[in-house]
């Protein structure tokens, strides 16, 4: 089994604001009382990604997912 990870694709300065999973891509977005402090969206984003349970996409699904990588804040 392909070993999964949470990974940043969008920054709010220099917040962390959406997540997704390398192995699933399931998509993991901090609340907005998440995002006043970096450590607090951190948190939300680590949390829901340790909770979260992958569901493999076929590759046919692989396929149509395109996922842009903000470069905003880094």
């Amino acid at each position: 089994m392909a070993k999964r990870n949470l990974r940043v694709v969008k920054w709010l300065g220099t917040v962390p604001a959406i997540g997704i999973c390398t192995h699933c891509a399931q998509n993991f977005k901090v609340p907005l009382d998440s995002l006043k402090r970096t450590s607090d969206a951190q948190e939300s984003l680590r949390k829901q990604f340790t909770e979260h349970k992958c569901k493999r996409l076929d590759s046919s699904q692989n396929a149509l997912r395109i996922v842009r990588e903000s470069t905003e804040g880094k």
